[in-house]
C-alpha cells in the first residue's frame, strides 16, 4: 500500500481540515463563529473531543474523523494539545470576528517541530491558522487511522 502521508514541512488540509475549513468559510460564518464559541465554552462539553462529537452534524464532519480526533489527536498529544487547539481557535475567531473573515486552516508536521503549536495570522482576506505536530505526535496519531 502507498504511503499516502504528506511529506515533512510542507503545509496540507486533510478532508476533516477542509471540512472545518468550510465551517469557518462559508456564508453562515459568523453564526457557526458563535456555535463554535458556545460549544468551547460548554461545561458539559469538557473535552475537545466530547466538542468535536457534538459539532460533527452541524460541521458535517463523518464519524471515522470525529472517531479519529477522540481516539487519536486528543489522547495522544494530551493536555498539551486540547489546551493548544483551544487557544487557537479562540484566538482566530477573535481575528476573523469584526471583518467577517474566513478561518483557513492548514497542518503540517515534522522533525523540526519541537512541540504543537498554532500559529494565526491575519490576512487581508481570511485568518490562516496553521497548526504545527511535533512528528513523534504526527505519527503515533496517524499510526490509529
Amino acid at each position: 500500500m502507498p504511503d499516502d502521508r504528506p511529506a515533512q514541512g510542507k503545509e496540507y488540509k486533510s478532508d476533516a481540515v477542509k471540512k472545518l475549513d468550510a465551517f469557518f468559510s462559508g456564508n453562515a460564518r459568523a453564526e457557526n463563529r458563535r456555535y463554535a464559541r458556545e460549544i468551547l465554552k460548554d461545561s458539559a462539553l469538557p473535552t475537545l473531543a466530547a466538542v468535536a462529537e457534538k459539532a460533527k452534524g452541524k460541521m458535517s464532519l463523518p464519524d471515522q474523523q470525529s472517531k479519529h480526533f477522540r481516539d487519536h489527536w486528543f489522547n495522544v498529544g494530551g493536555a498539551q494539545v486540547e489546551q493548544e487547539m483551544r487557544r487557537g481557535y479562540e484566538d482566530a475567531m477573535d481575528r476573523a470576528e469584526p471583518g467577517n473573515l474566513p478561518i483557513e486552516t492548514s497542518w503540517m508536521w515534522g522533525s523540526q517541530i519541537k512541540r504543537f503549536e498554532i500559529l494565526v495570522s491575519t490576512e487581508p482576506q481570511r485568518v490562516k491558522v496553521l497548526v504545527r505536530i511535533p512528528e513523534d505526535v504526527y505519527k503515533a496519531a496517524y499510526e490509529g487511522l
